[in-house]
């Protein structure tokens, strides 16, 4: 049995806004580049060894969910059964989804961000928030 936790993570880019030197009171002439597009990263880790399993699909739904878990399950060996942390998410919990037999979901309680171990990755314990909220490596 080994103890994996999931989480989902959004990667993209959306235009940012014009900005533009112009006499004051004046709007400069212009086109804004209003598209965005961007991607989601499925992961689970595993603590104890560092161990992860990752997809990059096109959004977060029940269908992406099911997509994870399914090819998560085929990758595990024979005989393991994995123990999956998930948070509250909509795709956690729905009915339509279909755990494999060799994976356990257990879910977060709500409200408890202290408990998502996915956004603790790699050196993270090494960042110090400052007084604005921004995460810095101490130097």
């Amino acid at each position: 049995m080994t103890l994996w936790f999931q989480d989902e993570a959004r990667f993209g880019q959306k235009g940012r806004v014009c900005h533009r030197w112009f006499t004051r009171g004046q709007r400069p002439p212009g086109l804004c580049d209003h598209r965005y597009t961007w991607t989601h990263l499925f992961a689970a880790v595993q603590p104890a060894t560092g161990q992860s399993f990752a997809l990059v699909l096109p959004g977060v739904s029940t269908v992406a969910m099911q997509a994870f878990l399914d090819r998560f399950g085929k990758a595990l060996a024979a005989d393991e059964h994995a123990v999956m942390v998930v948070d509250q998410a909509g795709w956690h919990t729905a009915y339509a989804l279909i755990v494999p037999d060799n994976v356990t979901l257990v879910r977060l309680p709500p409200y408890s961000p202290g408990c998502e171990q996915a956004p603790n990755w790699g050196s993270s314990a090494l960042l110090v928030q400052d007084k604005q909220g921004t995460w810095l490596l101490p130097t």
